[in-house]
């Protein structure tokens, strides 16, 4: 048996899809522990209206996303935990699939493809084909790990301290980076989850916030992941630093790095990146938050056919899910 962990705060409006989601699933032997932390929604009457045995339902004060998800890890009866979002869908097979990765290494960070959706409307594609030379990689910049798609062993997050409770946001990606010299990364090259696209991320408020909060992140284990792993030749590293001014500190600092190394603008993205970087801040922030190059992909994908499988498959669910 495994345990499925939900925290929840407000998530009234897709909570029903969320927990049918996992209700849903082929493999049915698990516990689904649902931590609602303080909400003042109708959280509470959604949760009770599901009449399944597996839901454990608990309510506590208010703390914020990474003390619960700690609260939920504590309570949860068994060693393999899988992570869901209150406003995420995932796919009936998903955790039958991911529990055929577990083996003896407990210390496994068991995740899958995701695709971004808004108003049932499949938008991008989270990341593709990772190996984890890749997935280190990216690391450096953001985290390609699809947080409500892990199946990982509790015990081993928990002896890692779990996750940080100082933080109000990008707990996921700051426990990643903690335990990239100890997690084996098994990614399984397959759509198994969906993420809803939220609006309040977009909002300037809180981009800065968020920003401000990876930066620091990153400043804590940034010269580990470069220098001491050799991930990085001397002349990505300034791409890479690069990238990181204009997606989380200063723009300005973005096109020095750059310029340091001038071949660098000859690659479109950076060269593009450079010009909205002497553009106020304001229009930098929403370029850098609409993922032009996936959704365009994406939509190519649409045009020869390539995502009619994925396509079907959520719109399946959707139906499924609002009945």
């Amino acid at each position: 048996m495994i345990s499925v962990l939900l925290p929840v705060y407000n998530g009234e409006k897709y909570l029903s899809q969320s927990i049918k989601s996992i209700l849903n699933q082929t493999f049915r032997d698990f516990e689904f522990i649902i931590v609602d932390d303080g909400s003042i929604d109708n959280t509470e009457k959604i949760v009770s209206s599901f009449h399944d045995t597996r839901i454990k339902y608990i309510k506590k004060d208010h703390t914020g996303l990474a003390d619960t998800l700690n609260y939920g890890l504590k309570l949860a009866n068994y060693d393999w935990v899988a992570r869901m979002d209150a406003d995420d869908i995932s796919l009936p097979e998903r955790l039958e699939k991911q529990i055929k990765f577990i083996d003896q290494d407990n210390q496994s960070i068991i995740f899958t493809d995701a695709i971004f959706f808004k108003n049932n409307k499949l938008l991008f594609k989270f990341y593709e084909k990772l190996d984890i030379h890749k997935i280190k990689e990216n690391l450096i910049l953001h985290s390609p790990i699809p947080h409500s798609s892990v199946l990982y062993n509790k015990n081993f997050i928990l002896s890692k301290g779990g996750y940080d409770e100082n933080l109000k946001c990008s707990e996921d990606y700051e426990l990643w980076l903690r335990i990239i010299d100890y997690a084996t990364f098994k990614y399984i090259n397959e759509t198994l989850i969906f993420t809803r696209y939220s609006n309040l991320s977009l909002s300037r408020t809180n981009q800065i916030f968020t920003s401000t909060v990876i930066y620091n992140i990153q400043n804590k284990y940034y010269g580990n992941l470069i220098e001491e792993n050799n991930l990085l030749t001397k002349k990505k590293q300034l791409e890479f630093l690069g990238w990181r001014e204009f997606f989380f500190g200063n723009p300005s600092k973005a096109q020095l790095f750059w310029l340091k190394n001038p071949l660098n603008l000859l690659k479109i993205r950076i060269l593009i990146a450079f010009i909205i970087s002497f553009l106020p801040i304001l229009f930098s922030n929403k370029f850098k938050k609409i993922n032009i190059k996936s959704r365009i992909k994406f939509r190519i994908n649409d045009i020869l056919g390539k995502n009619k499988k994925i396509n079907n498959k959520f719109n399946e669910n959707i139906k499924l899910l609002n009945l």
